[in-house]
């Protein structure tokens, strides 16, 4: 993992520490769920929800965008596993 690429964690980890405020467990899962966000970094809609993030009123579709990608994300895999 390159330095960069651990800041760039660090940054969206203190973001996501900022949406969540009950309790550890959520925090750790959290920075999971950005470290998949970073493989998915090539679908320029992550780019489009990125820029969204900076502005706090759209923290929450952010959180509700990313779960469905996440969901979306699961789903394909498993579908190419049982292919």
């Amino acid at each position: 993992m390159s330095r960069r690429r651990k800041f760039q964690l660090i940054g969206e980890y203190r973001v996501c520490r900022e949406y969540r405020i009950d309790g550890e467990y959520r925090f750790f899962r959290q920075l999971r769920i950005v470290r998949l966000l970073h493989k998915l970094r090539k679908f320029w809609i992550i780019r489009v929800i990125d820029e969204l993030r900076k502005f706090w009123v759209f923290s929450f579709l952010y959180i509700f965008i990313r779960k469905l990608l996440i969901r979306m994300h699961y789903y394909l895999t498993i579908a190419q596993l049982h292919r």
